[in-house]
């Protein structure tokens, strides 16, 4: 596999990580008794180290696939 399929495959897999755990998030709230706003700050929190992670990946920093 080309380092650029490499790559695109990993976001992929980053991309669909983050999408579960905003997922798992809305689940938990839904089942649980967990303040809207308690929620709410948990996903914008997972939002923002996401857009962390993407800049330091889009930046050569990390790796999509950097634990």
């Amino acid at each position: 596999m080309s380092d650029a399929t490499s790559d695109a495959h990993d976001q992929g897999l980053f991309n669909a990580a983050i999408s579960a755990l905003h997922a798992e998030i809305a689940n938990v709230g839904a089942h649980l008794a967990i303040d809207g706003n308690v929620r709410a700050l948990y996903d914008r929190q997972v939002q923002a180290m996401a857009t962390e992670l993407r800049l330091q990946a889009q930046q050569g920093q990390i790796t999509w696939a950097q634990d």
